[in-house]
């Protein structure tokens, strides 16, 4: 009988400690499902910023190309008429400084848009990089799932040994 007792007692124990174990794991569950829900929001947000930058870089590369444009314009039309053909030495001045003034914009532009790049390219690899860690926590969950299944039936086993 006493053998019986023992037996019986050390069978509540394991009971109760894959109980125990079993809390500690649906814990730390919620805990992991808590992450990949902020994870995935951490993305979404990621991914809007990213298109919104690659907007503004479409916008600024536009906005390049038609200032380059108007520059060989107005260098094609200084070749054309020629500096002999310039009204007098002020016109030319004038359009000299405008000349200038436009390849600083371009120059500008050009770096904004090189600017703009790097930070979508470091968009997009935070994107996949954020994509990475919710898949890894997605198959983490899968996993404690499985784990849970396997202590629900050790306990269900326990208790049909009790």
């Amino acid at each position: 009988m006493k053998e019986l007792n023992d037996k019986l007692q050390h069978q509540e124990n394991e009971l109760k400690d894959t109980r125990d174990k079993f809390s500690a794991y649906r814990d730390e569950m919620n805990d992991t499902e808590i992450r990949i829900e902020s994870l995935t929001l951490d993305l979404e947000m990621a991914e809007e910023k990213l298109e919104t930058i690659t907007l503004e870089n479409t916008t600024l590369k536009e906005k390049y190309e038609e200032a380059k444009l108007e520059l060989d314009i107005i260098k094609t039309e200084l070749e054309i008429n020629g500096p002999n053909q310039v009204a007098n030495g002020i016109q030319k001045k004038v359009d000299d400084e405008r000349i200038i003034k436009m390849e600083q914009a371009l120059i500008k532009l050009r770096d904004l848009t090189v600017t703009k790049q790097t930070e979508n390219d470091k968009l997009k690899k935070e994107s996949e990089i954020l994509e990475h860690k919710v898949k890894v926590l997605t198959k983490e969950n899968e996993n404690a799932k499985t784990d849970i299944t396997t202590m629900q039936s050790t306990i269900a086993d326990l208790k049909e040994q009790v």
